[in-house]
C-alpha cells in the first residue's frame, strides 16, 4: 500500500465543521479542472465519500459506480439525460414519468409480474395483455382505421349490454354474416326482413302477424296419395293444397270463385 495524503478541515468553534474546497485556476478561455486520478496496481483502487460514521455515500472505480444518500436527484438543464447498459432496473414503490410521454424508440414494451409477461406491445404495434381490459369513460370507442378488417378470434364469445346492440352501418347497408347457429333466450325482433338460406327450425309456437308468402311451396311436380313425405310438409299447384300427414300426403282442392 502506498503513503497516504490526508487533508482535514478543522472542527471548527461553532456548531458547523470546517469546510474542505478544492478550487481549480480560472482562465481566460478555459478555466482549469479538478482531477482525481487513482493509483496503478493488480487490481484498481476507488474514490469514496463516507459520511461522519464512515457510511459509504459515493464509491468510483473502474468497475463500479455506487451510491446511497435519502434522496438522488439529477438534472439536464440543457439536454437529455442518456442511460446506457446491458440492463436498467428501476426499483422502487412507484415510477413515476412526469413532463412528457414515456417514449420507447426502436424495441417493444413490457409489463411483467416475476418474470411472467402481463402487458406487451411489440415494436411492430401488437398488443399482448394477460388480464382484463377495462374501459371507464362514459362514451368509450374502440375504432379500426385499417383497409380490410377486425379479426376477434376467442373459443367463446360472450358480450353482456345492459340496453342494446346495433350491428351494420349507419346507413343499414353492410351485410352481418353468422356462420353458426342463432339462440335467443327470448324472442328475436326483426325490423324489415329476414333471407334463411337453407331451415328455419322453431321448436315453439311461431306468430305469424302480417302476410305470409310461400312461394317456395309452389310445386309442378305431380303428387299422389303414394307420394313420400315429412309430416308438416306443405305444398301447393294450380288446383290443390298438399298437407303431409304421417309419411304421405292429404290434399284440400280450390273452390272455384
Amino acid at each position: 500500500i502506498g503513503g497516504n495524503v490526508e487533508l482535514k478541515a478543522g472542527a471548527g468553534s461553532s456548531t458547523v465543521g470546517g469546510n474542505l474546497l478544492l478550487v481549480s485556476g480560472a482562465g481566460s478561455t478555459i478555466g482549469g479542472s479538478v482531477t482525481v486520478r487513482l493509483g496503478a496496481g493488480s487490481s484498481s483502487g476507488s474514490f469514496s465519500v463516507a459520511d461522519a460514521t464512515a457510511s459509504s455515500l459515493l464509491t468510483v472505480s473502474p468497475t463500479l459506480l455506487a451510491g446511497a444518500c435519502a434522496a438522488i436527484t439529477l438534472s439536464a438543464t440543457a439536454s437529455s439525460l442518456s442511460l446506457a447498459s446491458t440492463g436498467v432496473v428501476l426499483t422502487g414503490t412507484t415510477t413515476k414519468v412526469t413532463g412528457g410521454n414515456l417514449l420507447v424508440d426502436s424495441n417493444g414494451f413490457e409489463i411483467s409480474n416475476s418474470g411472467t409477461p402481463k402487458f406487451t406491445v411489440s415494436n411492430g404495434g401488437n398488443i399482448v395483455t394477460a388480464g382484463t381490459m377495462e374501459l371507464t369513460m362514459d362514451a368509450a370507442t374502440i375504432t379500426h382505421s385499417g383497409a380490410t378488417s377486425l379479426a376477434v378470434t376467442t373459443p367463446s364469445f360472450s358480450l353482456t349490454v345492459t340496453n342494446d346492440i346495433t350491428l351494420g352501418s349507419a346507413a343499414q347497408t353492410a351485410p352481418i354474416t353468422l356462420n353458426g347457429p342463432i339462440t335467443a333466450a327470448s324472442s328475436v325482433a326483426i325490423g324489415t326482413s329476414a333471407t334463411v338460406g337453407s331451415t328455419l327450425s322453431v321448436t315453439s309456437t311461431t306468430s305469424l302477424n302480417g302476410l305470409v308468402k310461400m312461394a317456395g311451396a309452389f310445386t309442378s311436380s305431380a303428387i299422389t296419395s303414394t307420394t313420400s313425405c315429412t309430416q308438416g310438409d306443405f305444398k301447393y299447384d294450380t288446383t290443390d293444397l298438399y298437407i303431409c300427414v304421417g309419411v304421405t300426403y292429404k290434399r284440400v282442392t280450390y273452390t272455384a270463385w
